[in-house]
């Protein structure tokens, strides 16, 4: 003890009283406050005190923003890259399945554009038929339009019988189940499951009776079923006072573009006729994704007088 107390005096050149030894612990403990943590000076010694790798913590903190750098500039920089496929088949009025998303009709041929780069399938629909191959799979990787052919083949079955369609114009739009097949002049026979189907016919500028029309198909059997249509207005005629709808015709050079009326989804795509409209002022649109309409709207106003457009 008087070695220890001789080193301390040595030391620090002062003098140590007995009662300090003896209130010093093994072991210094004392809670101190908040204010007092945040008032302790941090130095590179306590840094360097610290048993953390630090060349570990340098090389994770600089990938970290250089992937946070890279990853910035491949989004700016390097925008969606998109291509297109030519649909072949040997029918009209096909419907045409993108990764089971509808895009259209194929009319013998019909290109889909603004398509993903990578792989995609695509299938054929049609009322009576089957496709074959039941779809196909293909690749988008470069600017060349990727051209599939997908035949359809008349479904031979018990439980199919056909439907045969009449009307005065040749060039009307047919519509099975709410669903469009084709032309009057390429669908006047149609192959169908067994069952009831409803049928309408649309061509703009004619009225056509009845509006919709349900028949019943048997196996093995052929049903008929006529419609009666005729100019909206003739010289002999003239338009009701209260006319029932108008008629709102909307075509385009790209088939399967979204029709908006007033800023509403409409649920209908490029070609299609609305039949009894509401009378009254429309703002129509037409949208697809990667293209832009021209003009970007068409006003057109449905009256007693001019009921159709």
């Amino acid at each position: 003890r008087l070695q220890f107390r001789r080193y301390l005096e040595k030391r620090y050149l002062g003098e140590i009283r007995p009662e300090t030894a003896r209130m010093t612990p093994d072991y210094w403990q004392d809670e101190i406050s908040d204010e007092e943590i945040e008032s302790i000076p941090i130095t590179m010694e306590s840094y360097e005190s610290i048993d953390w790798n630090k060349a570990l913590i340098g090389l994770l903190a600089f990938l970290l923003i250089f992937s946070a750098v890279l990853t910035y500039f491949w989004i700016t920089g390097n925008p969606r890259q998109t291509g297109s496929i030519i649909v072949e088949s040997n029918v009209r009025g096909a419907s045409i399945y993108l990764d089971d998303a509808k895009r259209g009709y194929a009319d013998y041929s019909h290109l889909l554009s603004d398509v993903p780069y990578g792989v995609h399938r695509v299938s054929l629909k049609k009322t009576g038929y089957e496709a074959s191959p039941p779809s196909q799979q293909i690749e988008i990787s470069g600017s060349e339009p990727v051209k599939v052919f997908i035949e359809m083949r008349k479904i031979e079955s018990r439980n199919h019988g056909y439907l045969q369609i009449f009307a005065d114009e040749s060039d009307s739009k047919v519509f099975i189940d709410n669903d469009y097949v084709g032309i009057l002049q390429d669908q006047s026979l149609l192959y169908l499951p067994r069952g009831e189907h409803t049928v309408a016919l649309e061509k703009s500028g004619f009225l056509t009776q009845p509006g919709t029309e349900t028949v019943t198909v048997a196996p093995g059997d052929t049903a008929r079923v006529s419609f009666s249509q005729k100019p909206e207005f003739t010289r002999t005629s003239a338009p009701s006072s209260k006319p029932a709808g108008g008629t709102l015709e909307i075509t385009s050079n790209l088939s399967g573009a979204r029709i908006l009326l007033n800023g509403n989804d409409t649920g209908k795509e490029t070609d299609h006729v609305f039949t009894d409209i509401t009378l009254g002022s429309y703002v129509v649109k037409v949208v697809k994704k990667g293209y832009s309409s021209i003009p970007p709207e068409h006003r057109v106003a449905l009256s007693g007088e001019t009921p159709s457009a």
